[in-house]
């Protein structure tokens, strides 16, 4: 992919209609704290650490995770994925796949990701996204509902075309969203690799420190994203 596909006045036109100052609070549960300990072997009285809702917090458990799935051994990999995608991400279906995926995944090099990449595509991307990002938070981003939504929100704010595939979500107001944007669209074609391109566009620009700072800004501001482009198209 090439730079004139998210050019800089484009880059810009996006990150000016997405709400990118909310703070996001995600408190873990004492189920999520114990298994982590467990899996981790940290204290979990020294859980904390890692548990904060800040970004220095967010990089140090990432740090230990990713230590954990590219290390020796691949059971205890298993383990700390799942725990990513079912505990921490709240994703408990459909967890019977992550010892595959982790087969495939491993040693998390370019080449076995960009396979993985294009032998998934989309299917499941809320889900296998969250491994990839914590084995790499530099190179590697979560692709979920919330981002997705807020990327296409901010896309029909700027009076360009929606155009990230949007996951299915839970959430009856995201529903409603989704289908104001797919409305707006001709294709929600873009998958993995053109999200983390714009994330790594909005750093170049100095928007963001990071594509993990950018991801977790365009996160925390989804709702509020999304209803400001059902207030704009409600004015028109």
């Amino acid at each position: 992919m090439n730079r004139s596909v998210w050019d800089d006045d484009k880059c810009h036109k996006v990150w000016e209609h997405l709400v990118t100052d909310v703070t996001y609070d995600w408190p873990w549960k004492a189920s999520v704290q114990k298994r982590f300990s467990e899996i981790a072997g940290v204290d979990e009285s020294e859980v904390e650490i890692y548990s904060g809702s800040d970004l220095v917090s967010a990089k140090k458990l990432r740090s230990v995770v990713r230590e954990i799935l590219l290390g020796d051994d691949q059971g205890r990999a298993v383990e700390i994925a799942e725990w990513v995608v079912a505990n921490w991400g709240g994703i408990g279906a459909g967890k019977d796949i992550i010892p595959s995926w982790i087969k495939e995944l491993r040693p998390f090099d370019g080449v076995s990701i960009a396979n993985f990449v294009g032998t998934h595509h989309t299917v499941r991307i809320s889900s296998w996204s969250k491994i990839l990002s914590f084995a790499n938070c530099e190179r590697h981003a979560v692709y979920d509902s919330r981002t997705a939504v807020a990327l296409n929100a901010a896309l029909v704010c700027a009076d360009m075309r929606p155009r990230f595939h949007m996951p299915l979500s839970r959430k009856d107001t995201r529903k409603e969203w989704t289908a104001v944007i797919k409305n707006r669209s001709d294709s929600l074609s873009a998958g993995y690799y053109e999200y983390v391109f714009l994330l790594e566009r909005f750093v170049d620009l100095g928007l963001a420190d990071s594509i993990l700072d950018a991801e977790r800004r365009i996160f925390a501001g989804s709702n509020q994203t999304a209803e400001l482009m059902m207030k704009n198209l409600d004015s028109v």
